[in-house]
């Protein structure tokens, strides 16, 4: 049974949320709505900072006690549907990540549909990934996001492999879309139970939002930004998935895990039962906070992140 705290939520998302057609939807109305909302205060012993990465807008939260890591930055990568989100819409979780595991996170933005279709946020990760390495060093990048955030740690990760950029030293997705060539059954099968995604996952509107066209090229749709997937991920760091089994991205978290898995990867996949989509963004809930720990025990076990 979902906790308290993630049954109201669902309770809110499902009366606030009613299915609606993604091109219907005014997303720079709903970017300005999203940017006047009240920001959580920045706790004791925290600082956060804007910052500017080769053009790209950045948030750094760093902690500033005697508890902060120096060994590892997180680079958080929001969500949003390739349309909406920012890195200052993700402060619940990339404060709740500084300040309570002592790492600096730095959040980006980064262009989005359908002003600027895919690949340009896919593009603009890269370049900030770049940059990050540039600053951070090599081997000391845990990337992590939820939702399209989670596709785009992913595929970020294998294109990094496919120039020759150094690796992260491990990837966590929360709820990431995985495969947008074609529809897993989870993607219709829990529409009715996903209050946040409904029905949009791989439908003929979200492809015109992202793509510019109901119908993108084969190629595209298989491509790792689109469908990380298809990638290959030998010799990428260890990888940890989440997911709830009642959202409509289910089984793209499952079906790469089992791919994973057959590959001899190391890879976890968490599963929460009757919680909604991306959940651990919002560590206000219980179902989160495990999730998150259950996190860095699956990195600190692979060897990748220092035990505290």
């Amino acid at each position: 049974m979902p906790s308290i705290e993630a049954m109201r939520f669902n309770r809110i998302l499902a009366m606030a949320s009613a299915p609606k057609s993604v091109v219907d939807i005014d997303f720079a109305a709903e970017r300005e709505k999203n940017r006047r909302r009240r920001l959580p205060k920045c706790p004791e012993g925290m600082k956060v900072e804007s910052a500017d990465f080769s053009g790209l807008h950045a948030e750094v939260i760093t902690n500033t006690t005697d508890k902060a890591r120096k060994d590892t930055v997180i680079w958080y990568i929001h969500g949003g549907g390739f349309t909406t989100g920012a890195a200052r819409e993700r402060r619940q979780i990339t404060q709740y990540l500084c300040g309570s595991y002592g790492y600096t996170v730095v959040a980006n933005d980064y262009r989005l549909a359908p002003e600027n279709i895919m690949p340009a946020g896919f593009d603009d990760c890269v370049l900030f990934y770049k940059e990050l390495v540039n600053r951070a060093g090599a081997g000391h990048i845990l990337v992590m996001g939820e939702s399209c955030g989670g596709t785009l740690a992913l595929s970020v990760s294998l294109e990094a492999k496919r120039e020759n950029i150094p690796l992260p030293c491990g990837i966590a997705a929360f709820s990431p879309c995985v495969n947008q060539a074609y529809r897993y059954p989870s993607h219709l099968g829990n529409a009715g139970t996903d209050y946040m995604l409904h029905d949009s996952v791989n439908s003929e509107g979200q492809y015109e939002v992202e793509f510019g066209t109901k119908h993108p090229d084969p190629e595209v749709l298989h491509s790792i930004y689109a469908s990380p997937i298809f990638g290959d991920y030998k010799g990428l760091p260890p990888i940890f998935l989440s997911a709830t089994d009642t959202e409509a991205l289910y089984d793209d978290s499952v079906e790469l895990c089992r791919k994973l898995k057959v590959g001899n990867h190391p890879c976890e996949l968490e599963i929460k039962k009757n919680v909604f989509h991306a959940y651990p963004m919002f560590p206000i809930i219980p179902e989160a906070r495990e999730t998150i720990a259950d996190m860095f025990a699956f990195f600190y076990r692979q060897g990748v992140l220092e035990w505290p």
